[in-house]
């Protein structure tokens, strides 16, 4: 018999739906009406869903007030994101502002929220869930029910349509990647921490025995466990709330604990769930579970079991640890808990976690904190987390030394840490009571991802030296230093040093760091003044941001500089000076850079730069206390604060750029043509091995005495170090030692570019037809340039052969050098040339610019 829309007499507007929604493949089932749980009305419920037209007719001629229920998943072709209020409304938003927004595709607005309908893809089967994809955001996939418009809610508010996302106007769009990985992750176990022991008020009295459940509540409650997951739909809330009242009942009769029923109930309750939310399930088990409780009865006496015979034990002696799977009482695991305990790194405070479903969230939240609160030596930095490693390495001379850095924390390693900071537990059902369980695996992967979102303290380095503060108090107490972030280990004994020295205790400290340096062929007085303040400056490095990179060159090699810094990384962390080559490129030392200062490297030193050293990101890291650097192996990255000295060594090295400024240089030079065969009668390194302790507090001496004399007669200001400038470089100038900085004019003026710019500057003043405050375009400066004029040569009988020569050769030669390109002048490079210069100033002449339109005009000026 066929069926149609005009053939068939309808009575009502639901049953029309329904008939259309049958007419386009969509199988449909009957819902109570006004039910506030939107029960089905047959005795299948969504199993009965069809397109048969006829039977249609007989639901909905039988009752036309009947809702209409839609089965999602595969038979209807779709399924559906269900955000519910204006909470689910704020998840949505999020979401999409993270991930993009949701195509356009049909919708459906709801008594709370919105329906919103995607195209389902058998190869990729959507479950339903409660909140997992956001809070308040469900959804209903193969198994899963919507009632559909145009369907009348309990609060009287009729489901609708969207006007333009009708499914009858548009096809059902394909959800977007980031939503079907969402809806497709599988909820993890989460945890809650147990509570502490102790009666509850109010409550039902604890199952005998100590134990977490008797035998006959145990079996009860698995029974009607098993009852609410095999109800048939439209019988599942009436069987739920039974079955509820039956365990409150057992509850109130101290035979099962409330919080194992409660969390037996809810997660059978959840696997029957449609059309209700963890929050609908927990509601209805709690309402059931008082109501059961305030008629508590016990077991009958035939079921309890004999008493086992009683054991003679010391008052104050814990249980036995289980044995295998046997399930433990909450007391029992308590006392267990106290007799297992580790000993902590911090607190040792061991909190008992306990792994159930839907709380993921929340739990790693406790676990974070537990980790804290046991004192685990977990740090973020640069975007990660990491831990302090020490390792053991050859120092020198057959000696051994302690070297610390930090790595990153992996998840096997975490978990590791979460099994000493708490004990995790997992309820069983069959032993009725709780068991030993390792931490869960998600738990771990949890903490992690949470980038941004950490309270583990934030770590600035790691170091084995003792160090001052930026308010001079010195740090050497083992352990985490909140004030400068930083972390010191296993420090090396050291001499007391007075609470304020004075200045003549800094001039014996000084002397002891003098002899070291004593066959070094310093070149001048200023670059001895930078060795001292390289070995002064990573001791005392904690107390201010910055410092100056310090560069040692020498004409040949083998003049002293890599030993030179060997000295100084003795003294500040017990090992010869890690070096790092500079590399082909800026981007591949940037890199390297990079991975050096996420470790927390205190020292890092560029060997043998024999080309130009410079560069934006050398600049960056040198001069600024937060830098982002690139990840070594990827294209990202990562902001660190860093407390790093940089050294630099090189044959006639050349500093190039805003560099100048940035470096104080140590120049050896030894005047013999093999200077590696000189001999050192004092061996340095040996001296500082043999007593560190002693050189890292003459450091601390010099500027605490300096600190301690109210700071006299401070260095002229020196930009972006102001911290390094104001301590040990006054210190050393305040003891009579020559001014570090003085070496920075000679590198400013051997400075190439500086040499460059110098040259066309001069050479636009000395030109006639430019010379001071005549503006000129680049196009009119290579012009100029490149001018001809013809010259009678020679002399007497052959003064008369014309030859054409340049006619401003300074100014050609100059604007080769800084943007020639071919044997030619590039307009375009030159331009950039000029525009990077604009505003410098060499020997009194500054560079001018003004633009107009798209044209920028140049000139020089007097900066006198």
């Amino acid at each position: 018999m066929a069926y149609s829309l005009r053939s068939t007499e309808v009575s009502s507007p639901t049953h029309a739906a329904a008939r259309a929604y049958a007419c386009r493949g969509i199988p449909i089932f009957p819902v109570a009406a006004a039910d506030t749980f939107k029960r089905p009305a047959t005795a299948n419920g969504l199993l009965d869903a069809t397109t048969d037209l006829e039977k249609i007719d007989g639901w909905y001629g039988a009752n036309p007030s009947l809702n209409i229920g839609i089965a999602t998943g595969p038979a209807p072709g779709f399924f559906v994101v269900d955000v519910d209020g204006p909470e689910g409304a704020a998840s949505l938003a999020a979401l999409e502002a993270e991930h993009g927004a949701l195509p356009e595709t049909p919708e459906q607005t709801t008594a709370r929220g919105r329906h919103i309908c995607f195209a389902y893809d058998p190869a990729r089967p959507i479950r339903n869930s409660a909140s997992r994809i956001g809070p308040k955001i469900d959804v209903r996939g193969d198994g899963g029910y919507i009632v559909a418009a145009p369907s009348r809610h309990a609060s009287g508010v009729n489901y609708a349509w969207h006007a333009e996302r009708r499914p009858s106007k548009m096809a059902f769009a394909r959800a977007p990647e980031w939503l079907l990985a969402l809806a497709e992750k599988k909820a993890p176990p989460a945890l809650r921490l147990v509570p502490p022991p102790g009666p509850r008020p109010d409550r039902a009295p604890a199952p005998p025995g100590g134990k977490l459940i008797t035998p006959y509540g145990e079996r009860a409650l698995r029974d009607e466990c098993d009852k609410i997951r095999t109800a048939q739909p439209g019988t599942q809330e009436v069987t739920l709330n039974t079955s509820a009242f039956v365990i409150g009942t057992l509850v109130g009769g101290g035979e099962i604990s409330e919080t194992v029923a409660r969390a037996a109930l809810v997660d059978a309750g959840m696997a029957i769930a449609r059309d209700w939310t963890l929050t609908d399930v927990a509601q209805k088990v709690e309402r059931a579970l008082s109501q059961g409780q305030a008629q508590p009865r016990s077991a009958p006496e035939a079921s309890r079991p004999a008493p086992p015979q009683r054991r003679e034990t010391l008052p104050d002696a814990a249980p036995p640890p289980p044995q295998g799977d046997e399930p433990v009482s909450a007391a029992d695991m308590r006392a267990m808990m106290q007799r297992r305990s580790v000993e902590p790194a911090g607190d040792g405070v061991k909190g008992t976690i306990e792994v159930r479903e839907g709380e993921i969230s929340h739990i790693a939240t406790e676990a974070e904190a537990a980790l804290i609160a046991f004192g685990n030596n977990l740090y973020q930095r640069g975007g990660a987390l990491v831990r302090p490693v020490v390792d053991e390495v050859d120092a020198a001379h057959g000696q051994r030394t302690n070297i610390a850095r930090l790595v990153p924390v992996e998840r096997y390693y975490l978990t590791d840490r979460l099994c000493l900071a708490a004990n995790f537990v997992k309820f069983d059902g069959r032993k009725g009571g709780l068991k030993r369980i390792n931490p869960p695996p998600d738990v771990a992967c949890t903490i992690l991802a949470r980038v941004g979102e950490w309270k583990f303290p934030r770590i600035i380095g790691v170091l084995t030296t003792p160090t001052l503060r930026p308010d001079g108090s010195i740090l050497d107490q083992e352990g985490y230093d909140e004030a400068t972030r930083l972390l010191l280990v296993e420090p090396p004994a050291m001499p007391q040093i007075a609470a304020s020295p004075t200045r003549a205790d800094a001039l014996v400290s000084l002397t002891r760091l003098r002899d070291l340096l004593v066959k070094f062929p310093f070149v001048s007085d200023a670059s001895r003044s930078v060795a001292l303040s390289a070995l002064i400056t990573p001791v005392v490095r904690g107390a201010f941001t910055v410092t100056p990179m310090h560069a040692v060159c020498a004409p040949t090699a083998g003049t002293g500089k890599s030993y030179l810094l060997d000295v100084v990384s003795t003294i500040a962390t017990g090992r010869p000076m890690p070096v790092m080559a500079v590399g082909r490129t800026e981007e591949e030392l940037e890199k390297r850079l990079g991975a050096a200062l996420r470790t927390g490297q205190p020292l890092i030193s560029l060997d043998n730069c024999n080309a130009e050293l410079g560069g934006d990101a050398l600049n960056q890291i040198v001069e600024r206390p937060t830098v982002d650097i690139r990840i070594l192996g990827k294209s990202e990255n990562v902001r660190v604060e860093a407390r790093t000295t940089m050294f630099a060594t090189g044959n006639n090295l050349r500093l190039v750029g805003d560099m100048t400024r940035r470096v104080i240089v140590c120049t050896l030079d030894a005047n013999m043509e093999r200077p590696e065969l000189r001999s050192f009668p004092m061996r340095p390194i040996e001296a500082v091995l043999a007593d560190r302790g002693r050189y890292i507090a003459d450091a601390l001496t010099i500027c605490r005495a300096y600190i301690a004399a109210g700071r006299p007669s401070p260095a002229p200001p020196l930009g972006s170090f102001e911290g390094w400038s104001n301590l040990v470089r006054s210190a050393l100038i305040w003891l009579g030692q020559a001014d570090p900085v003085d070496t920075m004019a000679a590198a400013r003026s051997e400075d190439p570019r500086l040499l460059e710019m110098g040259a066309v500057f001069m050479a636009m003043r000395d030109t006639p037809a430019i010379g001071m405050e005549r503006r000129l375009t680049s196009a009119d400066l290579i012009k100029l340039a490149c001018e001809k004029e013809t010259r009678m040569l020679g002399e007497g009988d052959y003064r008369d052969k014309p030859e054409q020569t340049w006619r401003h050769p300074d100014l050609r030669e100059a604007l080769l050098a800084v943007a020639g390109s071919s044997g030619a002048i590039d307009g375009r490079r030159l331009g950039k040339w000029l525009s990077s210069h604009k505003g410098r100033i060499v020997s009194g002449v500054r560079l001018e610019s003004e633009t107009g339109g798209r044209t920028a005009t140049w000139w020089l000026s007097s900066a006198v």
